[in-house]
């Protein structure tokens, strides 16, 4: 590979940064798509909500029409129900599920008029009230179990306005990070278990991606937890600015950041890490306690299923780790793999 034109790949430095690793030959990616690249219509990017975004809290009323999330991804979510509800694997879904026995659409709920009903969308395994199975439209009432799948389970209850928007703020706070508005470790760690679940079934490719800003502690030691602060909000924009509508990212400890992004190629997921740490290196950030700009960089863990992983997904997530740690010992800057195999530079 080492007679490759320059002009038929692309060299990344991003993988072990300017040093190159003695012994480990020079691999020339191929130029890939990379989908985040160039906007398109069906996949729109997602930057990180604010904390008080989410749409679905009533403006006036008494008592309203909601689910509660019993169980399964997003569980203490209050779910407002004014308006036609869909249930799902597909990332459309208003009740996003990570199942791999729940249908892509798998049910929809219709209020109409005073009431509201549920209906099963010919979904493979079904959906149940009260432990029925639905087999055309049910009307729901106050107190109803909804089971959807083998892990989403759905209580549905009508509630006034504030005390739907006080458990949405209970149920916010547990699955945000308050101060950069990050999913937080905890709604990380419930999603990742059914995505690795219908990884392995299903043989789906998909990438960990950890980050950590190099030196954060000289900085925070130098610029005070207002600089520190200003430093994880920015990485955390970034990362929003750069993710799909499938991609998730979580604050994973004080001054670490996580991502999974679903359906990539190692390649590609190589591809955004460098892309990521470029861009935040690109400017100088002007912090707002200081007159100084701060020049900061980005130390990146990959790993990716199956490329590491083909025989258990779930030893993903402390490989990644492993990656990260990689990059930090061998000074930061730079995006690295659990494994020294290869070398990718750009040039």
């Amino acid at each position: 590979m080492g007679g490759a034109s320059a002009s038929r790949g692309i060299h990344f430095r991003e993988m072990f940064g300017p040093e190159a690793e003695a012994g480990a030959p020079l691999v020339v990616l191929p130029q890939v798509p990379d989908r985040p690249m160039k906007k398109r219509e069906d996949e729109p990017t997602k930057p990180l909500p604010a904390a008080d975004t989410d749409p679905g809290i009533p403006e006036e009323g008494a008592d309203q029409a909601c689910f509660l999330i019993l169980n399964g991804v997003g569980s203490g979510r209050i779910v407002s129900l004014q308006q036609d509800v869909t249930i799902g694997r597909d990332s459309s879904a208003d009740i996003r599920l990570v199942d791999e026995w729940a249908s892509r659409v798998h049910a929809r709920v219709v209020p109409e008029g005073e009431t509201v009903g549920i209906e099963d969308l010919d979904s493979t395994n079904g959906t149940m009230v009260n432990g029925e199975r639905v087999t055309s439209r049910r009307e729901l009432h106050d107190g109803d179990i909804v089971s959807v799948g083998s892990v989403c389970v759905l209580k549905f209850s009508y509630r006034g306005r504030l005390l739907q928007e006080f458990e949405h703020g209970l149920y916010d706070r547990a699955s945000r990070d308050g101060l950069t508005g990050a999913y937080s470790r905890y709604f990380f760690d419930q999603y990742l278990r059914g995505e690795l679940s219908y990884a392995q079934r299903h043989q789906q490719p998909f990438a960990i991606l950890f980050v950590e800003v190099d030196a954060f502690a000289a900085i925070y030691n130098t610029r005070g937890w207002v600089g520190g602060e200003f430093l994880l909000i920015e990485l955390a924009r970034t990362i929003g600015s750069m993710l799909r509508e499938d991609d998730i990212c979580a604050r994973y400890g004080d001054t670490r950041f996580v991502i999974l992004r679903r359906l990539v190629s190692i390649h590609q997921a190589i591809s955004f890490g460098g892309r990521l740490r470029s861009d935040f290196a690109a400017e100088p950030l002007q912090a707002p306690n200081s007159a100084n700009p701060l020049k900061v960089t980005l130390a990146v863990g990959v790993a990716h299923f199956p490329t590491h992983c083909a025989d258990d997904s779930a030893a993903i997530l402390p490989l990644a780790e492993k990656a990260l740690q990689r990059a930090k010992d061998r000074g930061g800057n730079r995006v690295a793999m659990p494994e020294p195999g290869y070398q990718v530079r750009n040039d």
